[in-house]
């Protein structure tokens, strides 16, 4: 029922992406967890530290899942907002440690940012491919 989509099309998991075994499939999409809710803007330190956590996660999510993955795994990366400044994940470190690569899909610049005014976590979406 899911927004009306035909169930053979897709499937639902809900589990440690770090660990389970994935059957082929053509695509993933994914919205792993950011780390703790924030009430208020966190410093500069503190925004990283979330950023390092995720990426050490989001690294070990893909090099367990992409060997099953034929064409893309799209996923949200945490934006975070500072009195400085946003700080996002280091895409690059993301693609080094992964072997993987941002995918090139016609006009589209990634990463997409999205984000409403005052919001303190807000998303990057990316898309990634094999190299």
């Amino acid at each position: 029922k899911w927004f009306g989509f035909d169930k053979s099309n897709y499937e639902i998991i809900n589990g440690d992406s770090r660990k389970i075994t994935l059957e082929e499939c053509r695509v993933i999409v994914t919205e792993p967890s950011f780390g703790e809710i924030l009430k208020r803007m966190p410093d500069k330190e503190k925004a990283n530290d979330i950023i390092n956590g995720f990426e050490k996660l989001i690294i070990s999510v893909f090099n367990n899942l992409k060997e099953n993955v034929s064409e893309k795994i799209v996923f949200t990366a945490p934006f975070i907002s500072t009195i400085k400044g946003r700080v996002s994940c280091n895409i690059k470190n993301i693609l080094k440690n992964t072997g993987l690569k941002l995918a090139n899909i016609r006009n589209i610049n990634f990463p997409i940012e999205e984000f409403r005014k005052g919001q303190i976590i807000a998303r990057e979406i990316f898309v990634l491919e094999k190299s």
